[in-house]
């Protein structure tokens, strides 16, 4: 035992004196005991952290080192998530019994209860802590398993990675809201775009179908009650007029809102059949010109179907005052925007029609409603350009 000048004694060379000393006989002489001096084991010793360790290696003392002054001194240390095993070696400040001095570590917020050591394995090692705050604390242990009142403490902060930090979850939950509310507000607009093509689908019906359609029952009255014979040809003729007129009107509509014509293949196919169509009987020269684009490009239904109207009033403002021999007509389109151009080799313009014709207000009602620039020129012929966007 520790204390002790020998460690072999004689059987049975014991005995006790009137002062209670307790006389033991070894090989080598006597030795007394006086247990009334006894005192308690003393462990109250200094203990310091003499090792920090990061990956089983030593950490200096460094400007940049996670130590800025050194372990036996040291308070806190502060590490990040990828310092995932590190460890403390420790003593206690007593140089005659290091090796039966016993040492109780914890770190709290990880370990639940003492970790006791034996007096050989004065080291604690962790790996894979969550990052946050804890404190490492070690302690000496007597033979009884008290703990001394004495030890040694450190903060360790290990911050977590900036994907785990509240910032990152905040900015995610911004980003994530941005994206859900971008998705609300896009189908929102397509309900209203969907909205505003119903209204002027039912616009168009009333303003182009209705007034057909009364024109050919004010007609057909005046052919029942007023007409002379000789008038009712005429008449006749009108009415032919004004049911063609309809049946075009919705035949384009029609068209319009056909999903299978979501292209603007078919717009251009569209635009031929019409200027061929209405040109040709006339004696009109057409030099249609398309490229630039790939043939299933889709096109959006409100610029399909106001881009068309467009062409098709200028086809017809050009039959009716043009009396042009031939019309060129380019359209060019790439990935983000359309220019369509319709000119003619006719004569001007009559200057109030280009200023206060219904038609021209039309187009340019149309071209505001898809954001398109409209120009008119009334120089060498009749010329129209219309530029947009494709979507």
């Amino acid at each position: 035992p520790d204390g002790l000048s020998e460690k072999e004694f004689v059987l049975n060379s014991l005995c006790k004196t009137n002062k209670s000393e307790i006389i033991f006989g070894s090989i080598n002489g006597f030795i007394g005991l006086y247990p009334e001096e006894f005192s308690e084991e003393n462990i109250n010793y200094k203990i310091v952290v003499t090792n920090f360790t990061i990956a089983n290696k030593s950490v200096s003392v460094g400007q940049n080192s996670k130590l800025k002054k050194n372990i036996t001194i040291a308070d806190k240390i502060n590490l990040t998530y990828k310092d995932n095993i590190f460890g403390f070696e420790f003593a206690a400040l007593n140089y005659s019994q290091q090796q039966s001095i016993k040492y109780a570590y914890k770190m709290e917020n990880f370990d639940g209860e003492w970790i006791t050591t034996t007096p050989d394995k004065r080291f604690a090692t962790y790996t894979n802590l969550d990052p946050g705050e804890y404190t490492f604390r070690v302690k000496v242990v007597d033979r009884s398993g008290n703990f001394s009142k004495n030890e040694a403490a450190i903060l360790v902060t290990i911050t977590p990675p900036y994907w785990k930090t509240w910032w990152f979850y905040a900015l995610t939950v911004l980003t994530i809201a941005s994206i859900l509310y971008s998705i609300y507000k896009y189908r929102i607009n397509k309900i209203l775009e969907l909205e505003r093509l119903r209204i002027g689908i039912a616009s168009d019906l009333h303003d182009d179908i209705g007034a057909t359609l009364t024109k050919l029952a004010l007609t057909a009255d005046m052919i029942h009650y007023e007409l002379d014979n000789e008038d009712k040809s005429t008449a006749l003729k009108r009415i032919s007029e004004m049911s063609r007129h309809a049946v075009s009107t919705m035949s384009d509509i029609v068209w319009s809102i056909d999903s299978r014509n979501d292209s603007f293949e078919s717009m251009i196919n569209k635009m031929k059949d019409f200027a061929f169509g209405i040109l040709t009987d006339k004696e009109i020269k057409v030099d249609f010109n398309s490229g630039g684009f790939e043939e299933s490009a889709k096109v959006p239904i409100e610029i399909r179907q106001n881009l068309y109207l467009i062409f098709k009033e200028a086809i017809n403002n050009i039959v009716k005052h043009s009396n042009a021999k031939k019309v060129e007509i380019n359209f060019a389109i790439n990935e983000k925007e359309y220019n369509l151009t319709v000119s003619d080799s006719g004569t001007k313009f009559n200057e109030n029609i280009f200023k206060t014709g219904h038609g021209l207000k039309n187009m340019r009602m149309r071209a505001e409603k898809i954001n398109a620039a409209i120009e008119f020129k009334n120089e060498n012929g009749f010329t129209i350009s219309v530029k947009g966007k494709t979507n």
